[in-house]
C-alpha cells in the first residue's frame, strides 16, 4: 500500500474550546517524555492526553495493521469512537484520509481472507483455501486475459495448479510445511 504517514504539525487545545473535556493532569500518553504541548483533555475512557500523544498512539496502532483505535493503557481495552480521536487528536484533513484509508485496509485485511493483488493494488479474497493460485478479476478484465497470482508469495502465477505449498516462482516457499 502506498499511503504515506502525513507529516504531523504541532497541535494544541485551544482553551477557549468548550467541547474538549481539559484535565488538569500529566499526559499519560507521553510514554517517550517528549513534553508535548499543554493542555491536557481526559478521552471517554479517562485517561489523560494532548493532541500530539493521542496522534501518536493511534498512528502506531494503525502501523501495526489494527483498524480499532483503543486506549491501551494498563488494564483499559476501551475502543474510542473514530469520532472522539478524530476531535481530541486535532487531526488534519491529511491525517483524517490517511487514517481512513489506513483503517479500512486493515479492516479489510482483519475481516477477510483478503490480499491486494500485485497487478493492480485490488483486494482480493481467495475462493478456494486449497490451492494458492488466485484469479484477480479487475486484472483479468483489464488485461482481457486471465491473471492469476500466487497467494503466498504475491508474485504472478507460475507453474501447475491447483497447489497448495507453493508455486514455481524462485523463492516461494510455505513456513508451515518447511518445518515439518
Amino acid at each position: 500500500m502506498n499511503s504515506k504517514v502525513p507529516r504531523t504539525v504541532i497541535k494544541r487545545y485551544n482553551l477557549f474550546d468548550v467541547t474538549i473535556p481539559f484535565a488538569n493532569a500529566d499526559d499519560e500518553f507521553d510514554i517517550e517524555c517528549e513534553d508535548f504541548p499543554r493542555p491536557t483533555a481526559r478521552m471517554s475512557c479517562g485517561h489523560v492526553v494532548t493532541p500530539m500523544s493521542l496522534t501518536k498512539h493511534c498512528l502506531y496502532l494503525l502501523g501495526k495493521g489494527e483498524y480499532k483505535l483503543v486506549c491501551g493503557q494498563f488494564n483499559c481495552n476501551v475502543e474510542w469512537p473514530y469520532e472522539e480521536v478524530r476531535k481530541m487528536a486535532l487531526l488534519t484533513p491529511e491525517e483524517k484520509e490517511y487514517f481512513e484509508k489506513i483503517m479500512a485496509h486493515n479492516a479489510v485485511k482483519n475481516y477477510f481472507d483478503s490480499k491486494f493483488c500485485p497487478g493492480c493494488k485490488f483486494s482480493v479474497t481467495r475462493k478456494d483455501e486449497s490451492n494458492l493460485s488466485v484469479r484477480c478479476q479487475v486484472c483479468t478484465t483489464n488485461k482481457g486475459c486471465t491473471y492469476e497470482f500466487c497467494w503466498q508469495c504475491l508474485r504472478k502465477w507460475k507453474g501447475p495448479q491447483p497447489r497448495l505449498d507453493r508455486c514455481d516462482n524462485d523463492g516461494c516457499t510455505n513456513d508451515s510445511l518447511k518445518t515439518l
